[in-house]
């Protein structure tokens, strides 16, 4: 229960999050991806993966009427 509480929390601060930040958060991903010529480890890539979903699960809930300043 705990887990889906914070995805839902994330989901709904990314939501709220200006476009700037949400680049920065699906690059984030990026960063606990398996590095090249490494064992690419399921939970690893499963994460990664899990981190830019989270992200366009958010834009869902955007409102296309606002606008978000970049910072």
């Amino acid at each position: 229960m705990r887990v889906i509480a914070l995805e839902n929390l994330m989901i709904s601060i990314l939501a709220g999050s200006s476009e700037w930040q949400l680049r920065e958060a699906r690059a984030m991903a990026a960063y606990i991806s398996p590095r090249p010529g490494a064992t690419q480890h399921p939970l690893t890539i499963h994460a990664a993966e899990h981190m830019v979903d989270l992200v366009q699960r958010a834009v869902h809930f955007r409102s296309p009427s606002v606008t978000y300043p970049e910072t």
